[in-house]
């Protein structure tokens, strides 16, 4: 009997699907990352071409904020985005660091 990889649910009735998930979760699970990723390529997309620092800094912040919504699935094993959540969390907090430093010595 399959386990839920995100609810835990099982039973002789509950399906799951090759990823490991169940349908409600399924659907919900794949449209949270869908949008997710395609809110953090555009917001990469920003922060490359981004010359403002504080700017920079929000669209840091907000690929972090979506990175660690993602990141709960990495956990569970649920294929996510690659990079994986935590490579974007952990170059998200590295980059937030230089970027709040260079703020620090442009005031």
């Amino acid at each position: 009997m399959a386990r839920c990889k995100n609810c835990g649910r099982f039973s002789f009735t509950v399906k799951i699907n090759p990823c490991g998930l169940c349908e409600e979760c399924e659907k919900a699970i794949e449209d949270t990352i869908s949008h997710c990723a395609q809110l953090m390529k555009n917001t990469l997309d920003n922060l490359e071409r981004e010359t403002n620092l504080k700017k920079k800094l929000e669209y840091c912040n907000i690929l972090y904020q979506n990175a660690l919504k993602l990141e709960k699935y990495e956990k569970k094993g649920i294929k996510t985005i690659k990079p994986y959540p935590s490579i974007f969390i952990k170059d998200c907090t590295k980059l937030q660091k230089e970027l709040s430093n260079n703020l620090k010595f442009t005031v």
